[in-house]
């Protein structure tokens, strides 16, 4: 079996998929016209390991959201706080 330019246009967009590359960018670095092209070249590129990060991501993100304070103005222009932090300090 020997090297093809099929199996590394294979290769190349395997490789640019497991990156997190979108199928816009690795059609043009294959030449192709489509992205559908650059799909079908990259269909077998295992994604799991982007898709976990891309996950873990959302749930920092999201965390730090819970967390923050966010402000915003009333309709009088006055500044509010939404979403305050929880404080359950007793009074003493």
């Amino acid at each position: 079996m020997g090297l093809t330019l099929k199996g590394l246009r294979h290769t190349v967009a395997t490789i640019l998929r497991e990156m997190g590359k979108d199928y816009a960018t690795i059609a043009e670095m294959l030449g192709q016209k489509t992205e559908a092209m650059a799909k079908h070249y990259s269909r077998r590129a295992d994604t799991s390991k982007k898709m976990a990060e891309t996950v873990s991501d959302f749930d920092a993100e999201v965390n730090r959201r819970k967390t923050s304070r966010r402000q915003i103005v009333s309709r009088r222009g006055r500044t509010t706080t939404k979403h305050k932090e929880l404080n359950y300090t007793k009074k003493q």
